[in-house]
């Protein structure tokens, strides 16, 4: 458990994943009250917020989206409005101290071993205070370009041995406007044991606990150690034994979502541009989708990035583009052998999503059909197949891998063309214009990042040129292009349209 901890505490000033509550201005008030399972810890916090305790790793993760309080710090990212505060329980400080060696006396000190084992250097300027009477310290904001979160810490003294550590998360820019709520959320918080009542019942309860942990995952290793034996029998894995320990992130940044380290994970299939499939039987993702066999145990995801299903619902004349309109062309497009239930609405982590259920006897296959609203416009097609009858033990499995599902900025890729840079100025604060374009005929010309992508005449408009920083945009109908955040889309009319 020790180890469990510090390691927690390694990840703390990490990457921290969607939030649609938005920072109010001033403290927002504390209506609800936490208190952990062992009754030592208490704290307010607002309505509307999640709090989440990992007694394992000693963590309490205060966040306002339910995702984000759920998931481990480690690999997650903040996108504007969202917040997160996580707490390091005294028994997880103690842990760090024994592990590092080090001695802790003072709030300074607490904040000094936070530095060597987060590899930071404790900014200067740490500020000595008192919350609730207990002696405490915060430091300055701590400022992360590379991720793009503002953290600071603060420390506090319960008792002799008794130190918390809080790190307070947002993206940059926004701590300032949270700092008033972090701050009344503190001065609520107790801790109920002195150092001497701490020590002894610490290490009585953890013991059997530690027994029953090591007792369970044994038992279940049995279980599962007889359908091992027969692997066509193998029985997909219920979605509260999933352990996501691995990331997967689009090639151009649209989405990302967790999943087992040992499942298997393609992009772009036989070359299938924007498609990407997962499956618990590793060689299945690099085949050719249509020429997949499932057999026993199988569970087979496919799924289709909001640049591609937007592509797909405008070709198809569609420009009202919502999870309906999308789940009633798939169906409809699909071959008349299979069958589908009524759609049902039901949430899957932050989005709304449409759900469908269909069998295709001639595939031989069963298959679950989630649409998700990852943005205004942006949608998120997902097909999960079985052999027939082993859906509803492989959809907790597929639903808990798509609630980990985040949809974000695109990342600009590099048009297939450029014109040769000639010499252009930079305009001071903006990207660097090192490419030209010079249009067909020769009228028009002008600098741009040379990042960014650019088509002469999307979808056959003359005369039209246009420009983004996501090289699907430039390809689509520009009466249908749909932006999500971080996208910047350019169309410039010539002297030919006009």
């Amino acid at each position: 458990m020790a180890r469990l901890r510090l390691f927690a505490l390694m990840t703390l000033i990490g990457i921290f994943i969607l939030s649609s509550s938005a920072l109010a201005q001033g403290p927002l008030p504390l209506e609800e009250t936490f208190t952990s399972t062992d009754g030592q810890i208490t704290f307010s916090y607002p309505a509307g917020f999640v709090v989440a305790e990992d007694t394992d790793t000693g963590q309490i993760r205060l966040a306002n989206n339910d995702a984000l309080a759920n998931s481990e710090p480690t690999g997650l990212v903040l996108l504007p409005g969202q917040v997160y505060m996580l707490f390091f329980t005294p028994d997880a400080i103690a842990d760090a101290a024994a592990l590092t060696g080090a001695t802790i006396n003072t709030p300074l000190d607490l904040l000094n071993v936070a530095g060597v084992v987060l590899g930071v250097a404790v900014p200067e300027g740490v500020t000595e205070t008192t919350i609730q009477d207990n002696p405490a310290v915060t430091t300055p904001v701590i400022s992360d370009p590379s991720t793009g979160i503002d953290t600071y810490l603060t420390g506090i003294q319960f008792g002799p041995a008794a130190f918390m550590l809080i790190a307070t998360s947002t993206p940059t820019g926004e701590l300032e406007v949270f700092q008033p709520t972090a701050q009344a959320i503190l001065d609520t918080l107790t801790y109920g044991a002195t150092a001497p009542t701490q020590e002894t019942p610490t290490v009585e309860a953890t013991e059997p606990t530690i027994e029953a942990t090591q007792e369970t995952p044994t038992a279940e290793a049995t279980a599962t150690d007889v359908p091992t034996e027969t692997p066509t029998e193998a029985t997909p894995v219920p979605s509260g034994e999933l352990t996501l320990d691995a990331i997967f992130t689009s090639a151009d940044g649209s989405f990302t979502f967790r999943y087992p380290s040992a499942w298997g994970v393609a992009e772009e299939p036989a070359g299938l541009t924007g498609l990407v499939a997962v499956s618990n039987n590793p060689v299945l993702p690099s085949l050719e989708p249509a020429t997949v066999q499932l057999s026993s145990g199988d569970i087979y995801m496919l799924i289709l990035s909001p640049a591609t299903v937007s592509l797909y619902l405008t070709e198809n004349g569609i420009t009202d583009q919502t999870p309906l309109q999308l789940l009633n062309l798939m169906m409809s497009d699909a071959p008349d052998s299979t069958t589908f239930e009524e759609p049902t609405e039901i949430t899957i982590g932050p989005y709304s999503a449409l759900i469908t259920r269909g069998s295709d006897p001639t595939r031989g296959v069963d298959n679950l059909q989630v649409v998700m609203q990852v943005g205004p416009g942006a949608l998120v097609m997902i097909e999960v197949d079985t052999v027939p009858g082993e859906l509803p033990a492989a959809e907790p499995t597929a639903l808990t891998i798509l609630a980990t599902l985040t949809a974000g900025a695109l990342t600009a890729t590099p048009p297939a063309t450029q014109v040769t840079p000639t010499s252009v100025t930079p305009v001071a604060g903006q990207l660097p214009l090192d490419a030209n374009f010079i249009s067909s005929d020769g009228t028009v010309f002008f600098g741009y990042p040379s990042v960014w992508s650019i088509m002469e005449g999307p979808l056959g408009y003359p005369g039209v040129i246009a420009l983004a920083n996501n090289s699907a945009l430039v390809s689509l109908d520009p009466v249908s292009v749909t932006l999500l955040p971080g996208q910047m889309y350019l169309l410039i009319l010539t002297p030919v349209y006009v």
